[in-house]
């Protein structure tokens, strides 16, 4: 109630009355969403070898970070989230970054709601649907931070933090640290290379024709998903 009482809490939490879905305005839903909102900025979290920090609040984020890397045709199919694809560069964002110890690691909020929010569930989940979302991330952070080599990568990348909001307690559940390995990273970029100098040796012809399916099949993407299933995310956070 102390929280709630706050001048910048009260302000916060109105602006954000808009972006609560129609189907969430009755009293005890939003009592929720505020719930989820105070778990994720002030309960502790788990790091890797002991290490916790006693809430996300608590840590100076850089909040909604974008970012672009190449994504020639051929990347792979990207997992669903906010992306764009355009004149063969990926453009995404991570909800919020942040350095602990030397460390730095990003972090995702999910509001969706899972069977259980038990670490091996969240391990599942994540394992299941957000594996590709991981890797990408991590590489494109890796890259902003000058991240260039596996000892550099052990040392100085802290992880990946999956936060899913309804099983938030503090005490484990509904938040899983992840960290892919080094090899699976280097893998991704060497792809992305190489799709890239054969799209560079393309001849003009097959490129204008490469321009023409690829315009289309981002129409169709864009009829089909404007925002992705996980654009509220942040927003519940």
């Amino acid at each position: 109630e102390a929280w709630l009482a706050q001048d910048k809490v009260k302000a916060f939490l109105a602006d954000r009355q808009k972006f609560i879905p129609a189907g969430w305005k009755r009293p005890e839903q939003v009592d929720d969403l505020v719930r989820m909102v105070h778990a994720g900025l002030h309960l502790p979290v788990e790091l890797e070898k002991g290490e916790r920090i006693d809430g996300l609040g608590t840590l100076p984020l850089h909040r909604e970070v974008d970012f672009y890397m190449p994504w020639p045709d051929g990347g792979g199919q990207l997992p669903s989230g906010r992306w764009r694809v355009e004149n063969g560069f990926l453009n995404g964002s991570m909800d919020f970054v942040f350095e602990h110890k030397d460390r730095v690691y990003f972090g995702d909020w999910k509001s969706n709601a899972l069977g259980g929010y038990a670490p091996e569930s969240i391990q599942r989940a994540v394992a299941a649907s957000y594996e590709a979302q991981v890797r990408i991330y991590t590489l494109a952070l890796c890259r902003a931070w000058g991240i260039t080599d596996e000892g550099d990568y052990t040392k100085r990348f802290g992880g990946a933090l999956y936060l899913f909001l309804r099983g938030f307690n503090g005490m484990g559940n509904g938040v899983g640290l992840f960290k892919p390995a080094w090899k699976s990273l280097t893998e991704l970029e060497e792809k992305l290379k190489r799709l890239g100098d054969e799209r560079a040796r393309m001849p003009p012809e097959r490129e204008e024709e490469r321009v023409e399916s690829t315009g289309k099949a981002d129409k169709d993407d864009d009829d089909q998903d404007q925002d992705g299933p996980d654009a509220p995310d942040e927003e519940a956070a």
